[in-house]
């Protein structure tokens, strides 16, 4: 459920920054929260993936993670259990 909460607030574009060189299981577990034409669109641009510069991707990682972070702080989410 917080996967999905995060994810709403997240654009398509951003995730799929994000995503690039990501192991196949977290592309899989994020994916899974989007929405169906979203994820239709985000796994259609990791297929023939762009050729980004990593610190894009890094940028957008820590894009995501303040989102997190603030969701939690907010208490949308909890993220006490989420290293399991």
């Amino acid at each position: 459920r917080a996967l999905t909460v995060l994810m709403d607030g997240i654009p398509v574009e951003r995730t799929v920054l994000a995503l690039q060189g990501a192991d196949a299981e977290l592309q899989t577990k994020v994916l899974s929260a989007l929405a169906p034409r979203a994820r239709r669109m985000a796994e259609a641009e990791l297929q023939s993936p762009a050729n980004v510069p990593p610190r894009d991707i890094v940028e957008a990682r820590r894009t995501i993670v303040d989102s997190v972070l603030r969701l939690a702080a907010d208490g949308l989410i909890d993220i006490s259990g989420a290293a399991a």
